[in-house]
């Protein structure tokens, strides 16, 4: 396969979590609003916590099922349980962004200011795409 199409795969797998995320999980994502993000993947979903002491602690899932019916459970493992191995004040900054942004219908409303009125929303982040044959 060419690194052109591995990646166009990867993308479209990716877009294809993320509608499945939006199908089943944003009743949970709106009543955990600003606590959690969920992290489309080419192979999954990755639950991560947006919490100002533990940004962006979180495990991958292959099953949405799983994820929806066990999340609380889940969540406290993963993201409350955990404490972050180093503090990184760009994952806060990072979450804070996007913790943001769900309060806010999905705006950027702390980077508006500096773009000349323009409107920006978060769509996702963290977006992995090959780049060599590895």
């Amino acid at each position: 396969m060419s690194l052109q199409r591995d990646q166009r795969d990867g993308l479209n797998q990716t877009i294809e979590w993320a509608k499945k995320i939006e199908v089943e999980l944003t009743e949970v994502r709106e009543s955990w609003l600003g606590e959690v993000h969920f992290r489309p993947t080419s192979k999954g979903v990755t639950l991560i916590s947006l919490h100002p002491d533990r940004p962006q602690l979180g495990e991958h899932f292959e099953s949405m099922k799983i994820l929806k019916k066990k999340f609380e459970e889940k969540y406290q493992i993963h993201c409350v349980d955990r404490a972050p191995k180093k503090r990184t004040p760009e994952k806060r900054l990072q979450s804070f962004l996007i913790a943001n942004a769900y309060r806010n219908a999905r705006r950027l409303m702390n980077l508006e200011g500096g773009c000349d009125g323009a409107e920006l929303f978060f769509v996702t982040d963290e977006l992995p795409l090959p780049f060599d044959s590895k």
